[in-house]
């Protein structure tokens, strides 16, 4: 459920580094968006699709999410 993700922290899958909270879920389509809060306040679209998204971990609280470049741009 989109309720159990919010405010997951959101990690790159190749650095381990910290991008931000998963602040809230889009549902323009036919695929999902993460919107997600970093630390300096502005926010990063990520499409919720295998690509972008490496993990999902509810029970550890944490998304892994492998970025291309420009996406935190």
């Amino acid at each position: 459920y989109i309720r159990d993700l919010i405010g997951l922290e959101v990690v790159d899958a190749e650095t381990g580094d910290n991008i931000g909270k998963l602040k809230d879920v889009l549902q323009p389509s036919n695929q999902d968006v993460y919107v997600v809060k970093r630390a300096e306040g502005s926010d990063v679209l990520i499409p919720a699709v295998s690509e972008f998204i490496k993990e999902v971990n509810v029970k550890e609280g944490f998304i892994r999410v492998h970025l291309i470049e420009g996406m935190l741009e």
